[in-house]
C-alpha cells in the first residue's frame, strides 16, 4: 500500500492530556461488516497488523491473513471486553441500521459498553468514525454546512442523534479518543491522500470510503488528534497533502 498523505491543518494544544505512543500490533474493528468497516479492516491488515472484525455473526466476515472473525454482541459486556482485550487499539465503524428512535439509546450503550471494557482491559486508544452532522460545543459553521447539517437532521434526526450521543458519551471519557467526521462518503478507488481540519469543508466537500478507512487506521498511532473531533474530506483543486 502507498503511504498515507494528509495535510494537518490543527496541532495539538498543550492543555491536552498526554498519552503514549501507540505501538500497533493487533486491533479490533466494530462495525466490521459495514461498508466503511470492512475497508478499514482490509486496510489494517494491509499494515501487517492482526485485525479482530467484531460481529455479531461472524460467518458474515471472511477469515484471511491477519484478519481474525470476532464475535461480540454489543449488550453483552463479557464480548466486548473479550473483543478489545489484548489488542493495542480500538476502531469504532458503528453505524445506525435505521432511523429510529431506539437506535439513539443503543447507540448511547454501546458507547458505555466499549469504553467501560476498555477501561477494564487497559486499552487507551479509540479512533471512531463520526460524521460531519455531530456538533461540537461552540462550534462555528458557516451557511452551507448549517443548511446540510439541518437537512440530515430533519431527514435522519435519530440517526443524528445516535451519533451525537456516542460522540458525547466518548468526548467526556478518559479514554485518548479521535473521531473523524466526513461529509459525503461515496465508493471509489483509495487514493492515500485526504485533508483533517477542524474547519467545515464546504460545498462540494466528499470523500471515498476507501480514503476514509486510510485515514481512521493512520489515527491509531498518530498524536496530532487526541480529543479532537476534526473534518475529513478528500483534497480539491489547490488543496495540497503532504506526507504524513
Amino acid at each position: 500500500m502507498e503511504p498515507a498523505q494528509i495535510l494537518l491543518e490543527h496541532a495539538t494544544p498543550p492543555d491536552l492530556p498526554t498519552h503514549e505512543t501507540v505501538a500497533v500490533r493487533r486491533v479490533v474493528v466494530f462495525g466490521a461488516t459495514g461498508r466503511i468497516g470492512r475497508e478499514v479492516v482490509a486496510e489494517a491488515a494491509s499494515r501487517g497488523w492482526t485485525v479482530r472484525a467484531a460481529a455479531r455473526d461472524p460467518a458474515s466476515v471472511t477469515a484471511r491473513e491477519r484478519i481474525v472473525p470476532w464475535t461480540v454482541n454489543l449488550d453483552d459486556e463479557a464480548t466486548v471486553e473479550a473483543a478489545i482485550g489484548d489488542c493495542d487499539a480500538v476502531i469504532d465503524c458503528l453505524g445506525p441500521r435505521r432511523n429510529h428512535l431506539g437506535e439513539v439509546a443503543s447507540f448511547a450503550g454501546h458507547a458505555r459498553a466499549i469504553l467501560a471494557a476498555m477501561g477494564r482491559v487497559r486499552v487507551e486508544r479509540l479512533v471512531v468514525l463520526s460524521g460531519a452532522g455531530v456538533r461540537l460545543e461552540h462550534e462555528r459553521l458557516g451557511p452551507f454546512d448549517r443548511v446540510m447539517r439541518a437537512l440530515v437532521g430533519s431527514m435522519a434526526p435519530y440517526v443524528l442523534a445516535a451519533k451525537q450521543v456516542e460522540f458525547e458519551s466518548i468526548r467526556k471519557s478518559d479514554v485518548a479518543w479521535t473521531a473523524l467526521r466526513p461529509p459525503v462518503v461515496l465508493s471509489g478507488a483509495r487514493t492515500g491522500r485526504y485533508r483533517l481540519a477542524e474547519a467545515a469543508p464546504g460545498f462540494g466537500a466528499h470523500i471515498s470510503r476507501a480514503d476514509v478507512a486510510v485515514a481512521l487506521v493512520d489515527q491509531v498511532a498518530a498524536q496530532d488528534w487526541i480529543c479532537r473531533a476534526p473534518f475529513l474530506w478528500s483534497p480539491r483543486g489547490r488543496e495540497s497533502t503532504r506526507p504524513a
